[in-house]
């Protein structure tokens, strides 16, 4: 499952070669923020960012006005 802002390629949840995001971790992430809606988010960042940015997708899928810093 490729997703992609402003017509660049951003991940490829699909790529099992990425240990930082599973398709089922990013499930979990989507899940969260569906049952929390966070009005902001800390990310300490340990990796490459793919958390973040599914963090972001699913705060604009989910349509929450929420942020991550």
């Amino acid at each position: 499952m490729e997703h992609q802002i402003k017509g660049e390629r951003i991940f490829d949840l699909s790529d099992k070669t990425s240990p930082d995001i599973t398709p089922g971790r990013y499930k979990q992430l989507a899940d969260l923020i569906r049952h929390f809606k966070p009005k902001t988010i800390l990310e300490t960042g340990t990796a490459r960012g793919f958390s973040a940015l599914c963090m972001s997708k699913a705060i604009n899928d989910l349509k929450i006005n929420g942020k991550i810093i």
